[in-house]
């Protein structure tokens, strides 16, 4: 059955089934939504590992700038390594492996880009 979600919401909320099913009827693993952010910033910035994993493996854009508002031009390992006073150790921990993972497939900041001229 078809979840009643949309995917950018899977991925914020950390249902990854739901992400999975969208993905195997064809949806953009790079499908741009609010002010640019992809699945892959949503999932970096919540700490859901499980689906940051998977959407690398599915060819999601490591290095994907957010368009506009206040976190314009962030990328995903600027979401997993920011914002952490809210959370739990346990999600400041997960969101401490998703900055590693996303390095590990050439994870760059925003900072990182523009010195290269990207």
């Amino acid at each position: 059955s078809t979840p009643n979600i949309s995917i950018h919401d899977a991925a914020a909320k950390g249902n990854i089934d739901a992400v999975k099913h969208h993905l195997a009827t064809g949806a953009d693993v790079n499908a741009k939504g609010y002010r640019g952010f992809t699945l892959l910033h949503y999932a970096a910035r919540n700490g859901h590992k499980e689906i940051v994993e998977l959407l690398i493996a599915e060819g999601a854009d490591v290095n994907v700038k957010i368009l506009s508002g206040p976190s314009i031009g962030n990328t995903p390992l600027d979401l997993a390594a920011s914002k952490m006073d809210n959370f739990l150790p346990k999600d400041k921990a997960a969101k401490k492996e998703i900055a590693e993972l996303l390095r590990k497939h050439g994870g760059k900041t925003a900072e990182e880009l523009k010195a290269e001229g990207k």
